[in-house]
């Protein structure tokens, strides 16, 4: 988009008064494809990223994972499915695929590589690194036996290889829940340490998570918080009170439960703002944590604290 230097210039050195510590730029799949302009938008983000440099401000890169409208538009696109065989029908904001489809890890891992060679960051902040779960508007149902999704060819073949036998229906998966579970979770982990393997160390990464209590996150997204901080990862719980409609106190209790049962200063949460009074708050508690990730609701532009 159209930008004054001067203008940015002026903005960063506000955002770093204002007691910002740096800026986090989404970064999405579809601009590093682009075979129309990607120079252009190449040059837009390095020179962004470079200003911040120059201004004493830290960078960051947010890539979404498994999570892409463009795949569903075409004919080779395998959407999730419920143990019922349903397809999941995409909305508006939320696209999800399956981390065990080849096309998504080929999509993850081609984003990743593209942003961390190509621009100079301090921060990876992975989104969507999970199996689908839309926690903006489905809620967790604590009655399901088993997880919503997914039950994809994909998932059903590799999980039958790992058993060493034919799973076929849902019954199957129900009587196998445990070594489902596991199975589910395992795939993250292998996932996680093939990105980090591919950069080398060189910068931290940060994965997001919904914000559901630690017990429920291996059930319902096959995510491992305390495995995840064993390889050098920040969690991320995304506080975002507003769009669950829930107020201050819940945000504060959730990390109360993070910080009891985590041990480890690892947590960077993020939050959404959209009055002085919340900003305020929010970076009152910023000195809790390793850092913070405030998004503002109106400007749509995501500030670091740490």
């Amino acid at each position: 988009m159209p930008y004054s230097k001067r203008e940015l210039s002026r903005e960063l050195k506000s955002l770093k008064e204002s007691g910002c510590s740096g800026i986090f730029i989404s970064i999405k799949a579809k601009s590093l494809r682009s075979r129309e302009s990607p120079k252009r938008t190449n040059g837009i983000v390095k020179n962004l990223l470079g200003q911040a440099k120059a201004a004493g401000l830290k960078t960051g890169a947010i890539v979404e994972c498994f999570h892409e409208s463009e795949y569903y538009l075409t004919d080779n696109c395998t959407p999730p499915v419920n143990y019922l065989g349903a397809s999941y029908v995409p909305s508006a904001d939320y696209y999800p695929i399956c981390p065990n489809n080849p096309r998504a890890v080929q999509l993850c891992h081609s984003s990743i590589e593209q942003v961390t060679h190509k621009f100079d960051l301090d921060y990876l902040y992975l989104q969507h690194f999970r199996f689908p779960f839309f926690w903006e508007k489905e809620e967790l149902d604590i009655q399901n036996r088993i997880p919503p999704f997914c039950y994809c060819p994909f998932c059903v073949t590799e999980f039958s290889s790992v058993m060493g036998e034919i799973v076929s229906s849902g019954e199957q998966m129900v009587s196998m829940m445990p070594e489902w579970l596991e199975w589910r979770s395992e795939v993250i982990q292998s996932l996680l340490a093939g990105i980090i393997a591919r950069i080398s160390n060189r910068i931290q990464v940060i994965i997001a998570h919904p914000p559901l209590s630690l017990i429920d996150l291996p059930f319902t997204t096959g995510q491992l918080p305390q495995r995840f901080i064993e390889e050098g990862c920040y969690l991320s719980p995304q506080l975002h009170h507003k769009v669950k409609q829930k107020d201050l106190v819940w945000v504060e209790d959730l990390l109360d439960q993070y910080q009891l049962e985590l041990r480890a200063n690892k947590i960077f949460p993020s939050f959404e703002f959209d009055s002085k009074i919340e900003f305020d708050y929010l970076t009152g508690i910023a000195k809790k944590f390793a850092g913070i990730l405030l998004y503002h609701r109106a400007t749509k532009k995501d500030h670091l604290f740490s």
